[in-house]
Parts: C-alpha cells; structure tokens; sequence
C-alpha cells in the first residue's frame, strides 16, 4: 500500500513520492535510476552536501560564509 497520505486521499502521485529513493540511488551514484525516480533527486543531494560543506568549513576552518547573500 502507498505509505504517502497525499497520494492515499488523491490517488495522486505527490511532488516528493520517490525523492527519498532518487537520493539515495544518487548517492550511490546510480544516476539514471535516481532520475527515474525523482527528476530533482540528484539535485537536492548536491544541495545537502554544498551546504554541508559550507557548513563545515564556517565550523572548523573559520571560513566566513555569507549565509544572507546565498539566501537570495
């Protein structure tokens, strides 16, 4: 049965059915299989890990990183 609620009231396909899948096929670098699943899969985990990475070097390295600017 389909776990996500939007899809159980609508009988529709959500924005995000598939999306945990796709990251995970990306980061296992099975690129083809992640766009199967979610078309913004591969994208959101190179958007995790740019701001990990930011994150990281603002913490550890002193690297200012101007978070408001990024924002826009």
């Amino acid at each position: 049965p389909p776990l996500c609620l939007f899809h159980r009231i609508t009988g529709l396909p959500c924005p995000g059915c598939g999306l945990t899948r796709s990251v995970v096929a990306a980061a296992h670098l099975r690129i083809q299989q992640a766009l199967d699943y979610h078309l913004f899969g591969p994208l959101f985990l190179i958007l995790c890990l740019v701001v990990l990475g930011l994150s990281a070097a603002e913490r550890f390295w002193d690297v200012p990183v101007p978070w408001d600017k990024l924002a826009r």
